[in-house]
């Protein structure tokens, strides 16, 4: 990792429109059937990966429903602005498949009881309502860094200048091989 102490890994998900059931039992399979998946975009992450210590879930994070608007954005926007984590999109290197059935791609936007929540959740920091600038910065483009294979191992690379700081990869780190 970089300058912080924790590291947050998220990745965009990848669609694969599905109209009927489908058995995925082999690692080849699970190869062909993710080749026509189709990338979404870069504010609908489907992963998010913490190292222990890297964010207070207690004191830190505001009480979210899962799998409803704005959730992930603002997690992500979080972990961007803590000088204490180093966030890393690993969108190339970790696919993630969204199985899309009838209710399409936005499903998580439909009207529920608990549609609104998230955007009306309470920062435990400021003790207010979030708002819509604490999740503005909430998309993998917005990682420090991005990784990558190249002749077979898995690379990361600092990108320019995100919110929160550009952030430096320290010159000990070795890539991870990738199996």
């Amino acid at each position: 990792t970089g300058t912080g102490r924790g590291v947050m890994v998220i990745g965009m998900r990848f669609n694969k429109n599905i109209q009927e059931s489908t058995v995925i039992d082999t690692e080849e399979k699970l190869v062909e059937f993710s080749k026509s998946a189709t990338p979404f975009q870069p504010d609908a992450q489907d992963y998010f990966i913490f190292s222990r210590g890297g964010v207070d879930w207690t004191k830190e994070i505001a009480h979210f429903v899962v799998g409803r608007p704005a959730y992930d954005n603002w997690l992500v926007d979080h972990a961007v602005h803590e000088k204490k984590v180093d966030v890393i999109d690993a969108t190339k290197t970790i696919r993630a498949i969204h199985q899309t059935c009838k209710d399409g791609v936005f499903a998580g936007h439909a009207p529920r009881l608990d549609s609104g929540f998230n955007k009306n959740a309470i920062n435990p920091r400021t003790n207010k309502k979030v708002s819509n600038k604490e999740w503005d910065h909430g998309t993998t483009n917005h990682a420090h860094f991005s990784s990558e294979i190249k002749d077979g191992q898995v690379v990361f690379k600092a990108r320019g200048k995100p919110p929160g700081g550009a952030r430096t990869l320290p010159a000990s780190a070795p890539p991870v091989v990738a199996k």
